[in-house]
């Protein structure tokens, strides 16, 4: 239950940050009502909610990006392969803290690491439109919350063999959606490749580059590296809360992180724009 309840309130957290950086305006405008129709839930976003919502039809109406969804799913056994019951009675998350951070974000790092490419073939239509930088920006923020949320609800069958895989889930999870999240959007104005999402993504390296590397870094090994003090001083529970509370305060200073990625964004835009023409 306490698994549920934290994952619930960083949700809370998250939707009355969006909510409260809305335009007025925008949620009574009759003409852009229809954009997120097809996700009521998303309705209650505003545009960013709108946004998330066509971006959550464009992941699923093609097949580079509808791959990124099933390898999600593919990927809730993982753990199978690195969580053991004498590294469980050990308390030895730092051999299993890989696992938990990488099930709980693949959406964010598979889908997030061709960030903005996924938009490339009509990103030049995005600067020439009225999209808000930062409800554009928002509406990743909340693709990726909902997705990782989703994926480690649907994960928790871990607590069948230890409650002390929801406290290692709910610490990666929150590492994800704070810290990670802010990473990925941040490298991605960096990324210049053009993307085909028509094409499959078997053996398809379109759209690889040097920043998709390097995200690897941050997202999946800086937790371990945080963790791994407090693993050799024998206080794995306390190197569980610094992962969750820097989550945490990364959720909280959420609308802080909007600001820096929009800013760099409006530096990079023209770079990006033209990248993805070549």
């Amino acid at each position: 239950m306490l698994f549920f309840l934290v994952a619930f309130v960083a949700f809370q957290v998250n939707a009355k940050y969006l909510k409260a950086n809305l335009y007025t305006e925008e949620l009574s405008a009759k003409s852009e009502k229809k954009a997120s129709t097809d996700y009521p839930f998303l309705n209650n976003f505003g545009r960013a909610g709108e946004l998330a919502a066509l971006e959550l039809k464009l992941i699923l109406r093609h097949k580079r990006s509808r791959s990124s969804v099933i390898m999600g799913f593919m990927f809730l056994c993982y753990g199978f392969f690195f969580y053991r019951m004498p590294l469980i009675a050990g308390n030895e998350f730092g051999k299993m803290l890989f696992a938990a951070v990488f099930m709980t974000g693949i959406f964010i790092s598979v889908y997030g690491q061709f960030m903005y490419a996924w938009q490339s073939s009509y990103f030049d239509g995005l600067l020439a439109n009225k999209v808000d930088l930062k409800d554009f920006i928002k509406g990743k923020f909340l693709l990726f919350t909902i997705s990782s949320t989703m994926i480690t609800i649907l994960s928790s069958f871990y607590g069948l063999m230890s409650y002390k895989l929801l406290l290692l889930h709910l610490a990666a999870y929150l590492y994800n959606i704070g810290v990670g999240t802010v990473v990925v959007l941040y490298f991605a104005n960096f990324n210049y490749k053009r993307l085909d999402i028509t094409s499959s993504a078997s053996f398809n390296w379109q759209g690889v580059g040097a920043t998709q590397w390097l995200l690897g870094l941050p997202l999946l090994l800086v937790p371990m590296l945080i963790y791994i003090p407090f693993g050799l001083i024998n206080q794995p529970y306390l190197g569980l809360g610094v992962l969750a509370l820097l989550g945490l305060v990364g959720l909280l200073m959420r609308n802080y992180w909007v600001d820096v990625i929009v800013k760099k964004l409006e530096e990079q835009r023209y770079k990006i724009a033209e990248g993805f023409r070549e």
